[in-house]
């Protein structure tokens, strides 16, 4: 999958984590508000995605509670929302989001913002079970099994 790279290039200007962070929160909010999400983003967003086809749960689909587990090196300024089948929770310090009843196989959205790292693990099974983001906005759907 190809990655976009927006780099500002301040020269030797000295940042303060609150400036860093502002500067985060507007790039952040621009792409959040200008970037069409893909076909299988929408699909999440709108409480589709269970089942192998993207679409509503097939009888095979079983119903499980799945936590996300979201670790910031930096907490300045970080956020991580995850959405999952009409289900969304917001989370902007280390800790868990836990949605009941979800049917696999499906898809789950994260997206988020952090100036440090960020190490996202979902339970009970999806592919990956873990990612880690690198500083800045990102974007990824695990898929639930």
């Amino acid at each position: 999958m190809p990655k976009t790279k927006f780099t500002i290039d301040l020269g030797n200007t000295q940042l303060t984590d609150e400036q860093k962070s502002k500067i985060l929160d507007a790039v952040h909010k621009t792409i959040n508000s200008n970037v069409k999400p893909k076909a299988a983003e929408q699909a999440v967003i709108k409480g589709a995605g269970a089942g192998t086809g993207g679409g509503t749960a097939t009888a095979a689909a079983a119903s499980k509670t799945v936590t996300i587990n979201a670790t910031f090196t930096n907490t300045d300024s970080s956020s991580l929302t995850a959405t999952c089948q009409g289900q969304s929770d917001t989370v902007s310090e280390s800790s868990d989001i836990v949605f009941n009843n979800i049917q696999t196989p499906g898809v789950l959205l994260v997206m988020g913002k952090s100036l440090g790292s960020t190490t996202v693990t979902i339970t009970p099974c999806s592919n990956p079970a873990t990612k880690t983001f690198p500083p800045g906005v990102f974007r990824f759907i695990f898929k639930l099994c």
